[in-house]
This record gives C-alpha cells, sequence and structure tokens, in this order.
C-alpha cells in the first residue's frame, strides 16, 4: 500500500521517474501494431501546447455557445465548429451532439436519448455478438433489460437474415433500439447499415417505434475517405446518433470522442442556473483543449489530408498482406475499406504466437464468435497512420520467423 505523501517531491525527482518509465518501454513498440491509437497530429499539439496550462473547461451545450459562461472565458465555440464540420463529413442535417471522452460514454448517449424517446418498459434493444462490451454496461446502467442479441456472419457483420426473422416474428415489443456497429473492435468489419435502415423502415410502417445508433468509433475517421460513397450514416434517414473516437485515426490526443444526433431526438435539454447555460451533455463539464485540437486537426488536414493518410494506411495493409501471404500461410478476416484485419497462423497451433512477441506488439488473442471450438485464435492488427516501410517490415520478419521456427519444433 503506498500512503498518501507527507512532502512533496522535486520536479528533478519526478522528471527522473518518468524517464525511467520512458526507458522501460524501449523493448515494445511505442505504437504497437495491436493497438487502434496513433501519434498525435501537430496540429492537435499545437494546441495543447498553447491552451494546456489556462486549463480551460467547456461547460454546457453547443447548441446554444453563443453565450460565454459565467465562469469566465471557454472555447465551447471550438466546440461549436467542430460539430458542424464533423455533421457535414456524416451527411447529416439538423443534428447537434458534442466532444466526449470516447466511444463508450458516446454509446451511452446514444442509448439514453432512445430510452427517453421511448419512454417505456416494452423496449428490446438489439445488437450483435461482436459488438463493443460497453453496450452492455450501458444496457445495465440505463436499466435495459430485454436485449436480443444477433448472430454475425463469417464476413463479420450482423445476420440480416437473422435480424429480420426476429422482426417478422417478434410480438412481444413496442420499441426496438438497434445499434450498428461501423469497424468492429475485433475484427475490423462493419454491419451493413444500409440494410439494417431498409428493415427498420418497414417495422415503422407497420407502427412500431425503433431507434438506430451507430457505434463507428474505431472506423469513423476512415469509412468517409476509404468508400466515401457507401451509405452509414446520416444520408439514412433511419440512423438516429452515430460515435466516433477522434483519437484514433482522427490522430488527436487522447480522449477525444464525438457524440452526434439529429435535434428531434434531444428531448430534455434543461438550463443550469449557476452557470447559465443549457446542457444535454453526459459530463456536464469537459476539457475545452481538447475541442481546439479537433478543430485545430479539423481544419490542418482537410477533406483532402485525411483521405491521403487513409490511402496510406490500406496501402501498409496490402503490403502486409500480399508479404505474409508469400510467407506462411495464414486465415484472414478482411474488410478492403478498413484499415484493421484479423489474422490467425495455422502452423503456430492452438498456442498462437509467444507471450514475448504478444506483448511486444500488444497482439491480443481473440476468438470471433463465428468461430467454431478449440481453433486457432485471431488478432487484431490495426494500420495507423504513424506506420511506416521500415516497422511494417520488420513486423512481418518477426512473425514469419516465428512461424518458421515453431512449425520446425512441432516436425
Amino acid at each position: 500500500m503506498t500512503d498518501f505523501p507527507k512532502k512533496g517531491t522535486s520536479l528533478k525527482k519526478i522528471q527522473t521517474q518518468l524517464q525511467r518509465l520512458e526507458r522501460s518501454w524501449e523493448s515494445c513498440e511505442k505504437f504497437p501494431f495491436g493497438s487502434v491509437i496513433t501519434k498525435p497530429n501537430p496540429a492537435a499539439l499545437l494546441a495543447y501546447k498553447h491552451l494546456l496550462e489556462s486549463n480551460y473547461n467547456n461547460i454546457g451545450f453547443v447548441a446554444n455557445p453563443q453565450k460565454p459562461s459565467i465562469h469566465g472565458t471557454n472555447l465551447l465555440r471550438f466546440e461549436a465548429k467542430v460539430i458542424t464540420m464533423m455533421q457535414n463529413l456524416y451527411r447529416g442535417k439538423n443534428c447537434t451532439g458534442y466532444i466526449t471522452s470516447g466511444g463508450t460514454e458516446g454509446n451511452l448517449m446514444g442509448l439514453l436519448l432512445a430510452r427517453n424517446k421511448f419512454k417505456n418498459a416494452k423496449t428490446v434493444v438489439i445488437y450483435s455478438d461482436l459488438t463493443h462490451y460497453s453496450i452492455d454496461k450501458v444496457c445495465n446502467i440505463l436499466g435495459f433489460k430485454k436485449r436480443k442479441i444477433i448472430k454475425v456472419d463469417k464476413k463479420g457483420q450482423m445476420k440480416i437474415s437473422h435480424l429480420e426473422k426476429f422482426f417478422k416474428e417478434d410480438k412481444k415489443y413496442d420499441n426496438y433500439l438497434v445499434i450498428a456497429t461501423v469497424g468492429y473492435t475485433t475484427t475490423g468489419t462493419a454491419d451493413n447499415v444500409s440494410k439494417i435502415a431498409k428493415i427498420i423502415k418497414k417495422q415503422k410502417k407497420n407502427g412500431k417505434k425503433s431507434y438506430l445508433h451507430i457505434d463507428a468509433a474505431t472506423a469513423g475517421f476512415v469509412l468517409p475517405f476509404s468508400n466515401p460513397n457507401l451509405k452509414w450514416d446520416f444520408c439514412l434517414k433511419e440512423v438516429d446518433s452515430l460515435t466516433v473516437d477522434g483519437h484514433k485515426a482522427g490522430m488527436l490526443p487522447y480522449p477525444a470522442g464525438l457524440f452526434l444526433a439529429r435535434k428531434k431526438n434531444y428531448s430534455q435539454l434543461k438550463k443550469i442556473g449557476y452557470i447559465g447555460q443549457i446542457d444535454a451533455t453526459f459530463l456536464g463539464a469537459r476539457p475545452g483543449v481538447a475541442a481546439a485540437a479537433f478543430y485545430a486537426t479539423l481544419i490542418y488536414y482537410g477533406f483532402e489530408g485525411f483521405k491521403k493518410s487513409v490511402k496510406r494506411c490500406l496501402k501498409m495493409k496490402c503490403l502486409f498482406l500480399e508479404k505474409m501471404k508469400k510467407e506462411t500461410s495464414t486465415d484472414i478476416i478482411d474488410c478492403k475499406q478498413m484499415n484493421a484485419i484479423a489474422i490467425s497462423f495455422p502452423k503456430l497451433g492452438k498456442s498462437g504466437l509467444s507471450k514475448k512477441t504478444e506483448e511486444k506488439y500488444s497482439l491480443i488473442k481473440n476468438h470471433p464468435p463465428f468461430q467454431q471450438k478449440n481453433q486457432n485464435p485471431f488478432y487484431t492488427i490495426y494500420f495507423m497512420p504513424h506506420l511506416n516501410q521500415k516497422n511494417l517490415n520488420k513486423f512481418i520478419k518477426e512473425l514469419t520467423k516465428e512461424c518458421r521456427s515453431k512449425r520446425k519444433c512441432k516436425q
């Protein structure tokens, strides 16, 4: 147990401890292949350099950013600009939202708006067996007891036929809260949101109410640039809200999530007397510097800059797949427009990669739900903006070497 310190410590000693911690990471990759985090971009770091010391906080809701907080200067206007830009990117009209701590908070807000909209107990939450664990957590917090888990197919997508069958046979519920995922954490795949939206449209004609929330935490900064014509966002009338993480492919410092929803879904906007602001966020006060960094990043890259970054990530993924297929046998789960894959190495057997390699590259064993029992594990690999040819080749070389050495041992 560590006691609370009686006396302070000099900055020099603190710096020594931090440097020691930094050196301890040298045996591992600073931004490993198994992590969806990347190096923050220079424009965002510039915002933090100039504004972090002032410690601004954004209080209130960006739907009403004109009136400054009674607590003094804040960066709510930057947040409002970010919301407008991102609404445009996701082809929305009459949407609003705010900068969040990440995908979990965004999922919480989406499901909270749905609960406020339905206002009765005859609601079922529908999502796949590959959905992020935060959805279960949020359902418990908000009191959603009725849930329907839809299986995913071998492509890592929610089975549309199973969803249709459930809607056709259901006689219990009046309200459907559907969560679709664009960028599953363990496979990098995405649900077919367009088909899900068509099914929901049919249910509305039958007098049923629905709410469609999109968890795009992983791919929200990928799909608009890799496949801008794909229909998965607010261009579909059935989509009510979505969440995205800027601290992933958006190259923002952690944390920098974003939640967007159609304004019609906000039924409870309350003015908080002592701050003189309307608030419909979960956190209330939020780090103002995150809004400034988000804004700086968007104007620094622009659409073409992000498109170039994503294109480079996808190129690295293709190079990796080409080389690995030549060097050793692999099983791959790959969605072409995404910057992530799930890969398995049959020659390594059920034990998979060595613990040393797993720790070095933050690679975590997982078994997709569509996989049969006792099969070889899969690993998720992310191709992020910081990646270069040198560390890619090094990674391939180490994986190939391990596959060959284990094969010899078995022989």
